[in-house]
Formats: C-alpha cells, sequence, structure tokens
C-alpha cells in the first residue's frame, strides 16, 4: 500500500459514521463544555499576550534604561514558549491534556505577576522571568487548540478547532487596546 492510499484510509476512518456513533447527549454536553472553557481560556490568554508584546517593551525600556532592550520581553516569551512546549507535552501525554493546560496557565499568571511586581519595584530581571514564564502560557495556549478536537466528532471538529482559534485572535487583539485604561494609573 502506498503512502497516498494510506492517508486516504486513515481519513476515511476518521470521517465514518464508525467515529461519530459515540456521539451522545452526554458526550455533545462535556464537548460543549469543554469548547467554552476553552474559548474562556483563549480570550484571556489572548489578552495576556497581546499586552506583554506590546507593554513589555516599553517596561524593557524604561527598567534598562536603553531602547535597544525594547524587545527583550518578546524574546523571553518566545524562549519561554519554546523551551516549555516539550514540557507541557510530556505532561500531557503522561499525566493528560488538562493536567498540562492547567500548569501552563497557571505558570503564566505568575509571569503575569511577575511582571506587575516587576514594575512596582522596578527590576529588569523580574520582567524577563515574567515575559518567559508568559511565554508558558503562550505554549499552552497553542495546545488548547489540540484539546479543542479532543471530544470533536467530523461534523463539528473544524468548527470547534476555528471557534477556539478565533477567540485567541480576539484576546490578542481586544488586549492592547485596553491598555489605555490603564493609563490614569500610571501618572
Amino acid at each position: 500500500m502506498g503512502y497516498m492510499q494510506y492517508c486516504r484510509g486513515m481519513s476515511t476512518v476518521t470521517d465514518s459514521p464508525v467515529a461519530d456513533a459515540f456521539d451522545t447527549p452526554d458526550i455533545t454536553s462535556l464537548r460543549r463544555r469543554a469548547i467554552t472553557l476553552l474559548s474562556a481560556a483563549q480570550i484571556l490568554s489572548g489578552l495576556a499576550a497581546g499586552s506583554v508584546v506590546s507593554v513589555g517593551s516599553l517596561m524593557a525600556v524604561k527598567l534598562a534604561g536603553s531602547d535597544a532592550w525594547a524587545g527583550s520581553v518578546t524574546t523571553a516569551s518566545t524562549l519561554g514558549a519554546a523551551l516549555s512546549s516539550l514540557m507541557l507535552a510530556r505532561l500531557a501525554a503522561s499525566r493528560g491534556r488538562r493536567i498540562s493546560l492547567v500548569t501552563g496557565l497557571a505558570l503564566a499568571s505568575l509571569g503575569a505577576t511577575s511582571i506587575i511586581v516587576s514594575a512596582v519595584v522596578s527590576n529588569f530581571v523580574l520582567l524577563l522571568v515574567g515575559g518567559a514564564l508568559m511565554g508558558v502560557g503562550s505554549a499552552a495556549n497553542l495546545q488548547a487548540r489540540f484539546a479543542a478536537t479532543d471530544l470533536s466528532t467530523s461534523r463539528t471538529r473544524a468548527r470547534d478547532l476555528a471557534l477556539v482559534v478565533w477567540m485567541s485572535t480576539a484576546g490578542a487583539v481586544t488586549g492592547p487596546n485596553l491598555i489605555r485604561l490603564g493609563a490614569p494609573m500610571s501618572r
């Protein structure tokens, strides 16, 4: 059997009525709940990621005292995502996707707190650590896209994935626009 025949055979298995046989009312309810939770997490993660990119640069310049450090928080976030993705994948394989997502988002929450504290105490290193931990949240955010299709049927798979991805985009676009609401507090 050739590779293309193998691939076609795989797609007919996943798109067959047999794959949808487990689409019971309980599974449908569980799917809706999972998609709702994942979507809410994606909005919040997108808000945070969009804010870190825009505000992180400004904070880095202010705390480091040089424009040369403007991209340092984005770099720390990218490195945090890259280095943690393997850890989160292994955690998902050994303990389940839920534990992996919760761990990644908890570390991202710690990162957000670190970024706030870095601004209060004017500590550049703490800002970079917070940025790296926010990157762990980005890796979990990407992993959530796979979780969106875990309970999907062939009829709902594309919609479930698209909804979760779109929610991340909505959060990322909204986050930087909410920053000016906090401007009066920074004066």
